[in-house]
């Protein structure tokens, strides 16, 4: 601006004993423009960086420990200094019981992209609770005296924690860590998987950065992610199909909810699979599968080639189990039970570790009464188990069911066969 007058008097005016002094002054002007403009810029950088440097301090402040009094209570939440809210299930240290008034100190945290504060774990109780008559003054004096208190701030890092889902409802998972148990609220994290009870899985946390603490093994503020602890990707024949889940080779098993719409699998379909690792005590699985395709099926003919090379209902390695065993019916709903004998012949004592029906096509007409199919037994040499099998006639015909006995390295089946007679004719 200063430069533009300038131009236009020095263009207009022809009093030059005046354009000296006039240029002098503008020239004057134009260095105080300049000092201004300076100034203004070192202002405004100074501003950006206390904004920048209150940002970090925000930031850096997330997680913090602090007193405060507890101002209500009910047998599942409860709240802090009428503002901090808490779930009765953050448990104190030492196993005291809180109640209305106490004094306590609490550990917090506040996501970075949350306006809400989370009590992370009450730590301690300071003070004991007052009378009735006098708590509701004495707790707002309480809250005014702590009001300006200081809190002790502490970093944050990402560290991952594996663990085993040991309970789950619709909204909460229970998961058992190497050092305690942690809930985990479905709705409020990141999975591309749905989790299940016995499922080896990996939190990623936002954890309390402490050097009281081993290793930076600090409280757990925040779960970001669970993921499973170990996946692979297989291909291998389906060997089981029960009422609401199969096998596949020996050691994985699939949920039928988690099957694709149009797919039911019969037994030996070659399937691509996801797993993942589950723990299971007193059981053969160490995978569930999460996500399964067919890849390829066999014929029935070929099916049976299998069974007779396999050794369907032949005898193993000295365990003699009943033969022929079969269920006459003359009309529908009628019910019968027939012994199965599994007999020791061997030298050797033999594990008997599970039974089960294999594929069952249509609805069955058999059901073992006793004893229950997942019951594992040691046969001695001489040693004799018996199986109850119960049959019900369900419709007209004839009918077979496979039943299977697996011991510890070799497997013996038997065909259960079912004939109703239709004599109505």
């Amino acid at each position: 601006m200063i430069a533009a007058i300038k131009y236009m008097y020095n263009r207009y005016t022809d009093r030059s004993h005046f354009k000296d002094k006039m240029n002098a002054c503008l020239d004057e002007l134009e260095e105080k423009d300049d000092e201004e403009d300076d100034l203004f810029s070192t202002n405004q950088a100074k501003k950006d960086q206390q904004i920048a440097t209150q940002n970090a301090m925000v930031n850096s402040q997330n997680c913090f420990r602090k007193k405060g009094v507890v101002t209500s209570l009910d047998s599942n939440h409860g709240t802090i200094d009428h503002k901090y809210f808490f779930k009765a299930g953050i448990v104190l240290r030492g196993g005291e019981h809180l109640k209305v008034g106490h004094k306590i100190e609490y550990l917090a945290y506040q996501a970075p992209d949350s306006d809400c504060v989370k009590v992370v774990k009450i730590e301690e109780i300071v003070d004991d609770y007052w009378e009735e008559e006098a708590l509701e003054s004495k707790i707002e004096q309480e809250i005014e005296d702590l009001r300006n208190s200081q809190p002790v701030y502490f970093s944050t890092h990402i560290r991952t924690e594996m663990g085993v889902v040991v309970r789950k409802d619709k909204h909460i998972m229970q998961i058992d860590c190497t050092n305690s148990l942690v809930d985990v609220e479905l709705d409020q994290i990141s999975m591309d998987f749905v989790p299940q009870v016995y499922d080896n899985v990996c939190l990623v946390c936002n954890v309390q950065t402490d050097e009281a603490y081993v290793d930076t093994a600090g409280e757990i503020l925040d779960i970001v992610e669970v993921k499973p602890a170990l996946s692979e990707e297989i291909k291998a024949p389906v060997t089981e199909l029960c009422a609401t889940y199969g096998r596949i080779k020996k050691d994985i098993f699939f949920n039928f909810d988690i099957l694709p719409m149009g797919y039911k699998p019969v037994l030996n379909d070659i399937v691509a699979a996801t797993v993942i690792s589950v723990e299971m005590e007193n059981s053969d699985f160490n995978w569930r599968a999460i996500k399964i395709s067919l890849l390829d099926r066999k014929d029935s003919n070929e099916i049976e080639r299998f069974q007779k090379q396999n050794g369907y209902n032949k005898d193993k390695q000295g365990i003699i189990i009943s033969k022929n065993i079969s269920f006459e019916f003359k009309d529908i709903n009628e019910e019968s039970e027939i012994p199965i004998e599994v007999r020791n012949e061997s030298d050797v004592s033999q594990k008997i570790l599970r039974v089960y029906f294999k594929s069952r096509k249509c609805e069955s007409q058999l059901n073992l009464l006793s004893p229950r199919c997942d019951e594992s037994f040691i046969l001695r040499p001489g040693d004799a188990l018996v199986y109850n099998m119960k049959g019900r006639s369900k419709y007209y015909g004839y009918n077979e069911e496979t039943f299977v006995f697996h011991f510890g390295n070799f497997t013996i089946y038997r065909t259960i066969s079912i004939n109703v007679h239709d004599d109505r004719d």
